[in-house]
């Protein structure tokens, strides 16, 4: 790399330049960065130098003399303050732009940013955590009901319901913020995982089944909400879940429930706190 700037500089390679382009390129296994100064007019590489900094730049515009500066008349850069500090300071008067690539790139970000905030805004994690943790609590009873199967059947009923409940409410703030959602995708991941609560309830005959399953709608819950908080709690209950099926499944299930709900209703309560719109 240093060779090829090294050579790049040498001042006969140089020609008069109406639009100039200056980019960096780096070397992602060393870290080393290079400035490029591009005619814009055709496209050709004039000069690669090493590094990226104003210094850099100011070095190689000022080694060209005033009469090259003075025929440049439009500078694109990349969105980097040293390099526009550079420019004003030598080519004051050459109309300074940033060049399309970084514009869209910049665009794409805001626009990520803005969804991000509404998606935030529209599915606020707190909800379904704290619904189904008071869900959690409610099932204790159930647990000691038909060897599992009062506690499968009560996720039966529980787990659509509490993503038709979901899917609501997230519709609610979707209105209320002026913009559109599909809840389709909630309601699924409700019915068929908590469908498979009360089969694995029926199959362990314990709690833990069912909770092993309620960890897994919740993880896919987290998926669809890119919601960290929600899936390492999830994953947390599911661990849990698995530890008392191997440990002790036949005295867990309290303890468990309990576990669960408790953990699903403070995680809510915390994370409703931070809620603006709650």
């Amino acid at each position: 790399m240093r060779a090829v700037a090294e050579e790049a500089v040498v001042p006969d390679r140089w020609r008069p330049v109406r639009r100039l382009g200056v980019d960096e390129t780096v070397s992602r296994r060393h870290r080393r960065f290079v400035t490029h100064l591009v005619d814009l007019d055709d496209g050709t590489v004039i000069v690669t130098v090493e590094g990226r900094s104003a210094k850099v730049l100011l070095d190689a515009l000022e080694a060209q003399g005033s009469d090259w500066l003075a025929g440049v008349q439009e500078v694109a850069i990349d969105p980097f303050t040293p390099y526009a500090k550079a420019v004003r300071q030598l080519v004051p008067h050459a109309r300074l732009v940033v060049d399309k690539f970084h514009i869209l790139r910049l665009f794409g970000r805001a626009v990520d940013q803005v969804r991000r905030r509404t998606r935030d805004a529209v599915h606020p994690g707190w909800f379904p955590m704290l619904l189904f943790g008071i869900l959690g609590l409610v099932s204790i009873p159930f647990t000691r009901i038909g060897e599992g199967a009062g506690i499968g059947l009560f996720w039966l009923v529980a787990g659509p319901v509490g993503g038709f409940a979901t899917a609501r409410h997230y519709r609610n703030r979707a209105l209320s913020l002026g913009v559109g959602m599909r809840g389709r995708a909630y309601m699924a991941v409700g019915v068929v995982l908590f469908v498979t609560a009360w089969v694995a309830g029926l199959l362990t005959e314990s709690a833990a089944g069912p909770m092993i399953a309620v960890a897994l709608g919740y993880i896919g819950f987290a998926r669809l909400d890119r919601n960290w908080p929600i899936a390492v709690v999830a994953s947390a209950l599911g661990v849990a879940a698995v530890l008392v099926a191997v440990v002790d499944p036949a005295h867990g299930d309290v303890i468990l429930a309990l576990a669960f709900g408790l953990a699903f209703t403070l995680t809510g309560l915390l994370l409703r706190r931070r809620d603006p719109i709650a």
